[in-house]
Protein backbone atom coordinates (compact mmCIF):
# COMPACT_ATOMS: atom_id res chain seq x y z
CA UNK A 1 0.00 0.00 0.00
CA UNK A 2 2.15 2.75 -1.27
CA UNK A 3 4.94 3.59 1.33
CA UNK A 4 2.75 2.63 4.13
CA UNK A 5 3.86 -0.98 4.46
CA UNK A 6 6.97 -0.36 5.06
CA UNK A 7 6.48 2.18 7.91
CA UNK A 8 3.98 0.21 9.41
CA UNK A 9 6.10 -1.56 12.09
CA UNK A 10 6.90 2.11 13.54
CA UNK A 11 3.24 3.40 13.11
CA UNK A 12 2.27 0.63 15.23
CA UNK A 13 4.65 1.17 18.13
CA UNK A 14 3.61 4.90 18.35
CA UNK A 15 -0.01 3.91 18.09
CA UNK A 16 0.55 0.87 20.23
CA UNK A 17 3.04 2.19 23.05
CA UNK A 18 2.99 -0.34 26.06
CA UNK A 19 -0.79 -1.75 24.88
CA UNK A 20 -2.50 -3.92 22.72
CA UNK A 21 -4.64 -3.87 19.59
CA UNK A 22 -7.76 -5.44 19.48
CA UNK A 23 -8.67 -6.80 15.69
CA UNK A 24 -11.54 -8.73 14.73
CA UNK A 25 -12.16 -10.81 11.24
CA UNK A 26 -15.36 -11.28 10.24
CA UNK A 27 -16.34 -13.26 6.64
CA UNK A 28 -19.08 -14.81 5.36
CA UNK A 29 -18.91 -16.80 2.76
CA UNK A 30 -21.38 -18.01 -0.13
CA UNK A 31 -22.82 -20.96 -1.12
CA UNK A 32 -21.58 -20.82 -4.42
CA UNK A 33 -17.89 -20.78 -3.31
CA UNK A 34 -17.65 -16.79 -3.24
CA UNK A 35 -16.67 -14.54 -0.35
CA UNK A 36 -19.93 -12.38 0.16
CA UNK A 37 -18.34 -9.96 2.36
CA UNK A 38 -15.30 -9.59 4.72
CA UNK A 39 -15.15 -6.82 7.83
CA UNK A 40 -11.84 -6.10 9.23
CA UNK A 41 -12.41 -3.71 12.60
CA UNK A 42 -10.17 -2.61 15.40
CA UNK A 43 -10.29 0.34 17.85
CA UNK A 44 -8.19 2.66 19.09
CA UNK A 45 -8.15 5.79 21.51
CA UNK A 46 -9.38 8.75 21.35
CA UNK A 47 -5.94 10.66 21.04
CA UNK A 48 -5.55 8.37 17.43
CA UNK A 49 -8.77 8.62 16.24
CA UNK A 50 -8.68 12.57 16.63
CA UNK A 51 -4.90 12.25 14.65
CA UNK A 52 -6.41 10.30 11.85
CA UNK A 53 -9.54 12.45 11.39
CA UNK A 54 -6.90 15.38 11.41
CA UNK A 55 -5.13 14.23 8.92
CA UNK A 56 -8.05 13.62 6.76
CA UNK A 57 -8.74 17.06 6.85
CA UNK A 58 -5.08 17.63 5.91
CA UNK A 59 -5.16 15.45 3.15
CA UNK A 60 -8.44 17.17 1.41
CA UNK A 61 -11.03 14.51 2.35
CA UNK A 62 -14.22 15.40 4.09
CA UNK A 63 -13.94 12.35 6.32
CA UNK A 64 -11.99 9.72 7.74
CA UNK A 65 -14.15 6.68 6.49
CA UNK A 66 -13.22 8.62 3.00
CA UNK A 67 -9.65 9.03 3.32
CA UNK A 68 -10.15 5.31 4.51
CA UNK A 69 -11.89 3.98 1.54
CA UNK A 70 -9.74 5.62 -1.20
CA UNK A 71 -6.42 4.29 0.69
CA UNK A 72 -7.72 0.70 1.17
CA UNK A 73 -9.21 0.98 -2.55
CA UNK A 74 -5.64 1.72 -4.09
CA UNK A 75 -4.57 -2.01 -3.42
CA UNK A 76 -7.36 -2.81 -6.46
CA UNK A 77 -8.22 -2.47 -9.56
CA UNK A 78 -11.54 -1.08 -10.01
CA UNK A 79 -12.90 -4.65 -11.28
CA UNK A 80 -11.24 -6.43 -8.10
CA UNK A 81 -14.10 -5.48 -5.39
CA UNK A 82 -17.45 -4.39 -5.63
CA UNK A 83 -17.61 -2.05 -2.89
CA UNK A 84 -14.89 -0.69 0.04
CA UNK A 85 -17.05 0.58 3.18
CA UNK A 86 -15.57 2.08 5.88
CA UNK A 87 -17.69 3.51 9.31
CA UNK A 88 -15.97 4.55 12.70
CA UNK A 89 -18.16 4.36 15.79
CA UNK A 90 -17.65 5.71 19.45
CA UNK A 91 -17.52 3.21 22.13
CA UNK A 92 -19.38 3.53 25.15
CA UNK A 93 -15.67 3.50 26.94
CA UNK A 94 -14.56 6.33 25.00
CA UNK A 95 -12.68 4.58 22.15
CA UNK A 96 -13.40 4.39 18.65
CA UNK A 97 -14.26 1.42 16.77
CA UNK A 98 -12.79 1.90 12.65
CA UNK A 99 -14.64 -0.76 10.62
CA UNK A 100 -13.48 -2.04 6.83
CA UNK A 101 -15.71 -3.75 4.95
CA UNK A 102 -15.25 -5.51 1.53
CA UNK A 103 -17.80 -7.02 -0.67
CA UNK A 104 -18.06 -9.13 -3.43
CA UNK A 105 -14.16 -9.76 -3.82
CA UNK A 106 -12.72 -10.36 -7.32
CA UNK A 107 -11.37 -14.32 -7.52
CA UNK A 108 -8.22 -13.30 -8.97
CA UNK A 109 -7.30 -10.61 -6.50
CA UNK A 110 -5.34 -12.31 -3.52
CA UNK A 111 -4.58 -16.02 -3.47
CA UNK A 112 -4.20 -17.08 0.11
CA UNK A 113 -7.32 -18.37 0.70
CA UNK A 114 -9.09 -20.82 -1.17
CA UNK A 115 -12.48 -22.23 -1.09
CA UNK A 116 -13.71 -25.39 -2.89
CA UNK A 117 -17.14 -26.67 -4.08
CA UNK A 118 -17.55 -30.35 -3.61
CA UNK A 119 -21.06 -31.45 -4.01
CA UNK A 120 -22.97 -30.26 -0.93
CA UNK A 121 -19.61 -29.88 0.69
CA UNK A 122 -17.99 -26.55 0.96
CA UNK A 123 -14.56 -25.93 2.50
CA UNK A 124 -12.67 -22.79 3.04
CA UNK A 125 -9.29 -22.23 3.56
CA UNK A 126 -7.06 -19.66 4.46
CA UNK A 127 -3.28 -19.98 4.54
CA UNK A 128 -2.27 -16.06 4.19
CA UNK A 129 -0.76 -16.43 8.38
CA UNK A 130 2.12 -18.38 6.34
CA UNK A 131 4.75 -15.75 7.04
CA UNK A 132 2.07 -12.83 7.39
CA UNK A 133 2.83 -11.66 10.89
CA UNK A 134 2.01 -8.12 10.16
CA UNK A 135 5.36 -7.66 13.00
CA UNK A 136 7.36 -10.76 10.83
CA UNK A 137 9.96 -10.63 7.75
CA UNK A 138 7.37 -9.57 5.55
CA UNK A 139 6.90 -6.32 6.28
CA UNK A 140 11.01 -5.97 7.83
CA UNK A 141 12.00 -6.41 11.15
CA UNK A 142 14.41 -4.28 13.20
CA UNK A 143 17.26 -6.91 14.21
CA UNK A 144 18.23 -7.51 17.93
CA UNK A 145 21.54 -4.73 17.54
CA UNK A 146 19.47 -2.09 15.20
CA UNK A 147 18.76 -0.23 18.52
CA UNK A 148 22.12 0.21 20.58
CA UNK A 149 23.60 2.50 22.91
CA UNK A 150 23.97 5.25 20.29
CA UNK A 151 20.62 4.99 18.64
CA UNK A 152 19.47 3.91 15.60
CA UNK A 153 22.45 2.01 13.54
CA UNK A 154 23.07 2.68 9.86
CA UNK A 155 20.68 2.10 6.93
CA UNK A 156 20.52 -1.50 6.78
CA UNK A 157 20.15 -1.80 10.12
CA UNK A 158 16.64 -2.34 9.54
CA UNK A 159 16.04 -5.32 7.63
CA UNK A 160 13.07 -5.52 4.87
CA UNK A 161 13.08 -1.76 5.13
CA UNK A 162 13.65 0.32 1.82
CA UNK A 163 17.27 1.94 2.06
CA UNK A 164 16.55 4.83 -0.16
CA UNK A 165 13.93 5.63 2.50
CA UNK A 166 15.68 5.64 5.72
CA UNK A 167 19.59 6.66 5.08
CA UNK A 168 21.89 8.49 7.19
CA UNK A 169 20.67 11.24 5.29
CA UNK A 170 17.67 11.29 7.06
CA UNK A 171 18.97 11.78 10.42
CA UNK A 172 21.46 14.84 8.64
CA UNK A 173 22.34 17.53 10.86
CA UNK A 174 20.95 19.53 8.91
CA UNK A 175 17.26 18.12 10.90
CA UNK A 176 18.59 16.29 13.24
CA UNK A 177 21.91 18.14 14.18
CA UNK A 178 23.44 18.58 17.76
CA UNK A 179 21.17 21.95 18.17
CA UNK A 180 18.11 19.25 18.10
CA UNK A 181 19.35 17.39 20.97
CA UNK A 182 20.87 20.21 22.92
CA UNK A 183 21.66 20.01 26.52
CA UNK A 184 18.64 21.98 27.73
CA UNK A 185 16.11 19.99 25.90
CA UNK A 186 17.71 16.41 25.53
CA UNK A 187 20.18 16.50 28.59
CA UNK A 188 22.23 12.62 29.18
CA UNK A 189 19.40 13.43 32.45
CA UNK A 190 16.66 12.80 30.04
CA UNK A 191 17.79 9.58 29.30
CA UNK A 192 18.84 8.51 32.52
CA UNK A 193 18.92 5.10 34.22
CA UNK A 194 16.13 5.82 36.47
CA UNK A 195 13.99 7.14 33.53
CA UNK A 196 15.18 5.05 30.68
CA UNK A 197 16.61 1.85 31.46
CA UNK A 198 17.20 -0.84 29.19
CA UNK A 199 13.97 -3.06 30.38
CA UNK A 200 11.32 0.34 30.20
CA UNK A 201 12.67 1.04 26.57
CA UNK A 202 11.64 -2.40 25.66
CA UNK A 203 8.46 -2.13 27.31
CA UNK A 204 7.72 0.95 25.15
CA UNK A 205 7.74 -0.98 22.13
CA UNK A 206 6.41 -4.24 23.86
CA UNK A 207 3.20 -4.17 21.76
CA UNK A 208 0.56 -7.24 20.49
CA UNK A 209 -2.19 -7.30 18.24
CA UNK A 210 -4.73 -10.01 19.45
CA UNK A 211 -7.40 -11.15 16.42
CA UNK A 212 -10.26 -12.50 16.45
CA UNK A 213 -10.81 -14.32 13.38
CA UNK A 214 -14.35 -15.26 12.00
CA UNK A 215 -16.08 -17.33 9.16
CA UNK A 216 -19.75 -17.77 8.55
CA UNK A 217 -20.59 -20.57 6.61
CA UNK A 218 -23.51 -21.10 4.49
CA UNK A 219 -24.32 -25.21 6.48
CA UNK A 220 -23.82 -27.17 9.34
CA UNK A 221 -19.55 -27.34 9.92
CA UNK A 222 -18.64 -30.73 9.87
CA UNK A 223 -14.84 -30.71 10.39
CA UNK A 224 -12.44 -27.45 11.04
CA UNK A 225 -8.60 -26.40 13.17
CA UNK A 226 -11.48 -23.34 15.05
CA UNK A 227 -10.93 -22.49 18.57
CA UNK A 228 -15.07 -22.18 19.18
CA UNK A 229 -17.39 -23.47 16.65
CA UNK A 230 -21.39 -21.45 17.20
CA UNK A 231 -24.22 -22.94 19.16
CA UNK A 232 -25.96 -23.21 15.39
CA UNK A 233 -22.54 -24.93 13.89
CA UNK A 234 -22.53 -22.49 10.93
CA UNK A 235 -19.95 -19.79 12.54
CA UNK A 236 -16.35 -20.87 13.07
CA UNK A 237 -14.13 -18.73 15.38
CA UNK A 238 -9.79 -18.71 16.05
CA UNK A 239 -8.41 -16.33 18.43
CA UNK A 240 -4.66 -15.61 18.48
CA UNK A 241 -1.71 -12.97 19.07
CA UNK A 242 0.69 -11.48 17.14
CA UNK A 243 3.67 -9.88 18.21
CA UNK A 244 7.01 -8.50 17.34
CA UNK A 245 8.54 -11.14 19.69
CA UNK A 246 7.36 -14.15 17.45
CA UNK A 247 10.10 -16.29 16.07
CA UNK A 248 9.10 -16.89 12.06
CA UNK A 249 10.01 -20.36 11.92
CA UNK A 250 7.12 -21.53 14.60
CA UNK A 251 5.02 -18.90 13.73
CA UNK A 252 4.87 -20.78 10.19
CA UNK A 253 4.24 -23.65 11.97
CA UNK A 254 1.75 -23.18 14.17
CA UNK A 255 -0.63 -21.06 12.17
CA UNK A 256 0.35 -22.45 8.28
CA UNK A 257 -3.45 -22.36 7.76
CA UNK A 258 -7.35 -22.09 9.00
CA UNK A 259 -9.82 -24.43 7.60
CA UNK A 260 -13.56 -24.99 8.10
CA UNK A 261 -15.88 -27.77 6.07
CA UNK A 262 -19.36 -27.21 6.08
CA UNK A 263 -22.80 -28.62 4.16
CA UNK A 264 -25.08 -26.44 1.63
CA UNK A 265 -28.00 -25.55 3.12
CA UNK A 266 -30.52 -27.16 0.90
CA UNK A 267 -31.71 -24.96 -1.64
CA UNK A 268 -28.59 -22.95 -2.38
CA UNK A 269 -26.95 -22.34 -5.51
CA UNK A 270 -24.08 -23.51 -7.22
CA UNK A 271 -21.89 -26.03 -6.54
CA UNK A 272 -19.29 -25.84 -9.55
CA UNK A 273 -16.62 -27.41 -8.02
CA UNK A 274 -14.24 -24.52 -8.80
CA UNK A 275 -11.47 -23.22 -6.79
CA UNK A 276 -11.56 -19.34 -5.46
CA UNK A 277 -9.25 -17.05 -3.89
CA UNK A 278 -10.41 -14.86 -1.90
CA UNK A 279 -9.47 -11.29 0.67
CA UNK A 280 -6.98 -13.11 3.62
CA UNK A 281 -6.64 -11.77 6.98
CA UNK A 282 -3.38 -11.13 6.71
CA UNK A 283 -4.14 -8.70 3.81
CA UNK A 284 -7.41 -7.66 4.92
CA UNK A 285 -5.97 -6.98 8.40
CA UNK A 286 -2.98 -4.92 7.40
CA UNK A 287 -4.18 -3.33 4.62
CA UNK A 288 -6.88 -1.60 6.92
CA UNK A 289 -3.77 -0.83 9.21
CA UNK A 290 -1.84 0.65 7.07
CA UNK A 291 -4.71 2.71 5.39
CA UNK A 292 -5.88 4.28 8.96
CA UNK A 293 -2.57 4.74 10.95
CA UNK A 294 -0.18 4.64 7.63
CA UNK A 295 -1.34 8.56 7.31
CA UNK A 296 0.23 9.21 10.14
CA UNK A 297 3.56 9.34 8.58
CA UNK A 298 2.13 11.73 5.90
CA UNK A 299 3.42 14.43 7.20
CA UNK A 300 6.92 13.39 6.33
CA UNK A 301 6.36 12.79 2.34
Amino acid sequence: MRKTRVAVLAVLAMVLVGGCLDTSVTTEVGADGDVESMETAFEVDAFTYTLLEESAKEEGYDSLEEMLEDDAGADYENDEVESINASTEQLEDGEYRIALTATDVDPDAIDELEITVDGDTIRYEDTSFNGSNPFGSEFGEFEDDAWTDDGLEDEGAYDGGENDEWTDENWSEDEWGDDNWSDDEWAEDNWSDDEWSDDEFGELFDFEMAVEYVVVMPGEIQDHNADEISDDGTTATWEFTFDEDVDDDSFDEEMESLYVESTIDEGAEGADGDSIPGFGVGVAAVSLLGAAIGVLLRGDR
